[in-house]
């Protein structure tokens, strides 16, 4: 898949036939990547679209069962037609998408959503709210998620409007129209930590790196932190 497919017309096979790997289908509610990162156990490697509805759900079942469509059909738009600039997301990036878009459609179940196009500024301040009151996963539960797990949340956010023209459900105005995604999430110098002591051999050997860097790849480093002030 070296070539960006062209857009499906109406001959064209629907994008739930599109192959996600060997073994699944974009349209599969069970997934199994092709994922080979070293040391990454089988169940790293599937995921399950087979989600219980949350508990204090304000959505029905077939409001749910299109929430977890119109995700699927993002996650095959970042692989197949990524945003202009953007590489198409790996296995494995597609694993981790998933991730957050099911802790999303919990949250947005909860609230009442029933499609991405509801999406607002106002919702992602809500969002970002019930994000920081989430336990971590690392560290064995304790403490709440990270400044920075809160920005990958963003990016989904940010990237399903980006990518709104592709797709049936998704939000219709900007989610985050003044702020950044690392703004928005709080991920700031003091949220990052304090870097720990680095040894002047170790530190003139990155530094000299780095200026080779900026070298040899400037141009490319400069459109890289376009993209990411824009995101």
């Amino acid at each position: 898949m070296n070539q960006h497919p062209h857009p499906l017309t109406q001959s064209s096979p629907s994008w739930e036939d599109a192959r996600l790997s060997p073994w699944s289908r974009f349209g599969d509610d069970e997934w199994r990547l092709d994922i080979r990162t070293a040391g990454r156990r089988a169940d790293q490697k599937r995921f399950s679209w087979a989600l219980a509805m949350p508990e204090h759900t304000r959505i029905g079942n077939s409001d749910h069962a299109q929430l977890v469509r119109a995700a699927k059909h993002f996650l095959w738009s970042m692989h197949y037609h990524p945003p202009s600039g953007r590489k198409r997301s790996s296995p494995a990036s597609i694993h981790h998408k998933a991730m957050l878009l099911r802790a999303l459609l919990e949250w947005m179940a909860c609230e009442g959503h029933s499609h991405f196009a509801g999406i607002d500024p106002a919702s992602v301040e809500q969002l970002c709210k019930w994000l920081r009151c989430r336990p971590a996963r690392a560290g064995g539960g304790k403490g709440n998620i990270s400044t920075a797990t809160i920005t990958n949340y963003l990016f989904v956010i940010k990237d399903l409007y980006r990518q709104r023209e592709k797709l049936n459900d998704a939000p219709l105005v900007d989610p985050l129209p003044l702020e950044t995604t690392y703004e928005a999430a709080g991920h700031t110098r003091a949220t990052k930590g304090v870097i720990p002591f680095i040894p002047e051999d170790v530190a003139v050997a990155i530094l000299s790196e780095a200026l080779r860097w900026v070298e040899e790849h400037g141009d490319t480093i400069v459109a890289a932190e376009t993209i990411r002030r824009e995101a």
